[in-house]
């Protein structure tokens, strides 16, 4: 996948990976090392989703003394990745909403100042319960287009199944399919990757 990436981005993504990797590795290391490194990997996801839609996204941009999780500066699009656990203490509808809310309050003044779009990528884990029809509730019902106008759209994934290796490349691995779904201000455009 980091092939795919020119630089800084893939060096930045290396640097991410490393520091997970060291995370799992300490000895000390909890489940919240193990779900930080799923968050990373559904980060690369979605630049890689982008990158394929034709997009020139960059991996931690430092932008306003923040680094988004994905800037197309062509595009002027900021992306922030949100990873829906299973567990927690609230069903997955609200947690959506209240994580969302929280990511366009953080880049608000930017995204104003620079006349950029922000857009939240949102992963449903299947033991979340977070489906796309549940994230799409979640957002309407919630007024997160109302109440936060900085906010142009909600892209939510799931993975679908995995790819067969192909058999006759050595040492082949499966690749995941990922469904994705674009939810915006106007209404809901849905797309498959």
């Amino acid at each position: 996948m980091l092939a795919r990436f020119g630089e800084p981005s893939r060096s930045r993504m290396r640097a991410k990976i490393r520091a997970d990797r060291a995370a799992l590795r300490d000895q000390a290391a909890d489940s919240t090392a193990d779900a930080t490194a799923r968050h990373t990997y559904h980060e690369f996801v979605v630049g890689l989703h982008l990158l394929r839609s034709g997009l020139s996204p960059e991996y931690n941009h430092r932008l306003d003394g923040k680094t988004p999780d994905w800037y197309d500066a062509g595009r002027r699009l900021v992306m922030e990745v949100f990873t829906c656990e299973r567990g927690g203490s609230t069903a997955p509808g609200p947690r959506v909403v209240s994580r969302i809310a929280q990511k366009v309050r953080k880049y608000s003044q930017t995204v104003q100042a620079q006349s950029l779009r922000f857009v939240v990528a949102v992963y449903g884990d299947a033991l979340s319960g977070l489906t796309a029809e549940v994230c799409e509730r979640a957002i309407h019902n919630g007024g997160l287009f109302a109440t936060h106008p900085d906010l142009s759209g909600v892209l939510y994934f799931a993975e679908d199944a995995a790819k067969p290796a192909d058999r006759e490349r050595r040492g082949a691995i499966q690749e995941r399919s990922y469904t994705f779904t674009f939810f915006e201000k106007s209404g809901c455009n849905h797309y498959m990757s």
